[in-house]
């Protein structure tokens, strides 16, 4: 019997896509100081050339390989300090969410474990969200992050839940997944098909080309979905239905 329910925050409650894109926008900014001939475009080729080789931190890697050190820093310093003020800004709400969680409520307790920073509660806060958790495990303030299974194992004691009555809805099968059902957790992945099913429908063309790229190739590699092996939903609106199904197949 299912009892608790656990939520990624990352590209399932929270559209990480706006995010992601202003790390790029503003290192291709950084390194056309130096270079007026950067094009995005090629930056985004580099990017997804990173990705098909199984890379991760792509971002990082490609900032380092191509600012000097001290740039670098600069760099990284301030897109760090900009994702932390502006957390609401570059996190917005998924599409469904709040009637999601809200009527998951009425039968499940429900958590989180997610990789973020110290800025992610207090924006659950100002949106009303936090309380429709009864624990919320952010990497920063634990000093563990996913997928180390340690984060589940906390959450898992703190509440006081077997594994077997727990669920993990996330958006990737490295990070989510796996260490979930090495736990023993049940899974479930969310798949957005497509751009469009997302609250964040930029006309710039630079973030368009961005959202492209991402088409052609995810931004993490490693998290791509395994429809055999996970129950799966592409939008937040399947996620009720999807979960009652779970539970009659036991």
């Amino acid at each position: 019997m299912l009892k608790w329910i656990f939520f990624d925050i990352g590209n399932v409650l929270f559209n990480d896509d706006q995010q992601a894109f202003f790390g790029y926008l503003s290192l291709f900014e950084a390194l056309r100081e130096t270079n007026p001939q950067q094009t995005f475009s090629e930056l985004m080729l580099a990017r997804e050339a990173e990705a098909k080789r199984g890379q991760q931190w792509i971002i990082s890697r490609l900032a380092k390989s191509r600012l000097t050190p001290e740039r670098y820093s600069t760099w990284s310093q301030y897109v760090s300090n900009e994702l932390r003020n502006r957390y609401d800004e570059f996190h917005l709400l998924n599409p469904h969410a709040i009637e999601m969680l809200q009527g998951l409520r009425a039968h499940y307790r429900l958590g989180i474990i997610a990789n973020q920073t110290t800025a992610c509660r207090p924006s659950l806060e100002r949106r009303g969200l936090a309380e429709c958790f009864d624990l919320i495990g952010i990497s920063d303030e634990l000093g563990c992050s996913k997928p180390d299974r340690q984060i589940f194992e906390w959450a898992l004691n703190k509440v006081g839940c077997h594994p077997g009555e727990s669920l993990m809805i996330g958006d990737r099968v490295d990070n989510d997944m796996l260490p979930a059902s090495e736990l023993g957790m049940q899974g479930l992945l969310v798949h957005w098909r497509s751009f469009e099913q997302k609250l964040w429908q930029p006309q710039d063309r630079l973030a368009r080309e961005f959202l492209a790229s991402c088409t052609n190739v995810p931004l993490f590699p490693h998290g791509l979905v395994d429809f055999d092996r996970y129950p799966c939903v592409n939008n937040l609106s399947e996620i009720p239905e999807k979960i009652a199904e779970m539970e009659q197949s036991v």
